[in-house]
């Protein structure tokens, strides 16, 4: 009798152990695919940012200073549109901020505080175009667009960084998970 209990109960906790480890594979599979998808959504959104910079540019390029109302109509949405990328940004740190190492948060702070310098930089080329004299709307107008696209490229290598370094401290946090199962 006893010796069909003791297997009945090495049976039911190999079972249980097996169960275990079926349920913490299914998470690490599905963590997986979950980086995956966060990927090439951030690829497909600095595709996206590259098209969208390229149109607006183009488009201001063609404005002149008799075309000023225009021109500001188009930079005010440029910024709004940078406006909602930085919050995305924001927002998307701050989900996954106890997931994210010391030194990880740090350096999306700064990605942060960097791409609002450079945002206001531009608010402040965005407020030349609309009070400049028709003689300086051509220099004034291509110092918004070099301003616009030097925080595109930030935001683009951004939003590249935080989908990197945030698979990277998962992979390392997922590593040590794995490793404190294994011993």
């Amino acid at each position: 009798m006893s010796i069909i209990n003791t297997s009945s109960i090495y049976f039911k906790s190999l079972l249980l152990l097996s169960a275990m480890m079926l349920v913490l594979t299914t998470i690490d599979a599905i963590s997986e695919q979950t980086k995956s998808k966060q990927s090439t959504n951030d690829d497909v959104e600095a595709q996206k940012m590259k098209k969208e910079w390229s149109e607006a540019i183009e488009t201001l390029k063609q404005y002149s200073a008799t075309q000023r109302d225009e021109a500001l109509s188009q930079a005010q949405q440029t910024l709004t549109a940078m406006d909602r990328r930085i919050e995305q940004l924001q927002t998307r740190a701050e989900k996954e901020w106890r997931s994210m190492s010391k030194n990880m948060r740090e350096r999306h702070e700064e990605t942060l505080r960097n791409l609002r310098r450079e945002r206001n930089g531009l608010a402040e080329w965005y407020g030349g175009m609309k009070y400049s004299s028709d003689n300086a709307w051509e220099e004034v107008k291509q110092g918004f667009i070099t301003a616009y696209g030097s925080l595109s490229d930030s935001s683009g290598r951004a939003y590249s960084e935080f989908s990197k370094s945030n698979n990277k401290d998962r992979s390392k946090k997922g590593d040590k998970k794995k490793d404190n199962r294994n011993q």
